[in-house]
């Protein structure tokens, strides 16, 4: 049996780096999820989304017949202390819905399970968190920076997410 390899997509160079570091079987290659994978046609056996867009028809083309797709999605509370802290961005409440809806037409739906754990968060975790999520396109660099300044660290938050598990339709 070959060992499994992996490949990490991510449209953020930085990002993609720091995945090609991370294991010496995993690959990283820098795209946009809104284009054409750059995956064949049934060659990944297990997809895993974590906060990310996500391309219904591309997931399903590029799973293997029995491949996997797990997507991990916020909650509304998800990091709640930090968000009302620094004035950051609400998550929508029914964002579970809003992926079913996005994923019906080519996958369903096999099991999904909601977690919430408190996570300790230090200066530069709370500062790459805002960094990489929706508000640094709301946010300049200096005002990113001012409000992680604020928030006395280290600091306690609550992890709030739903993990789904999705397999290709027909």
């Amino acid at each position: 049996m070959t060992a499994p390899r992996g490949v990490a997509l991510d449209v953020s160079v930085a990002a993609a780096r720091r995945a090609a570091r991370a294991h010496p079987r995993v690959a990283s290659v820098v795209a946009d999820v809104w284009q054409p994978l750059p995956l064949g046609d049934g060659s990944v056996d297990l997809l895993l989304d974590v906060f990310a867009p996500r391309h219904a028809d591309e997931f399903r083309r590029v799973l293997a017949a029995s491949g996997l797709l797990l997507v991990v999605t916020p909650q509304a509370e998800h990091l709640g202390e930090l968000r009302r802290a620094l004035g950051l961005l609400d998550i929508q409440p029914a964002k579970h819905e809003e992926l079913r809806s996005t994923l019906a037409g080519a996958l369903s739906e096999q099991t999904s399970e909601s977690l919430q754990f408190a996570v300790t968060l230090e200066d530069d975790s709370v500062r790459d968190l805002v960094a990489m999520g929706p508000n640094a396109f709301h946010l300049s660099e200096a005002q990113i920076e001012d409000r992680v300044a604020s928030v006395p660290t280290p600091v306690r938050v609550t992890a709030a997410v739903t993990l789904s598990v999705w397999s290709p339709r027909g």
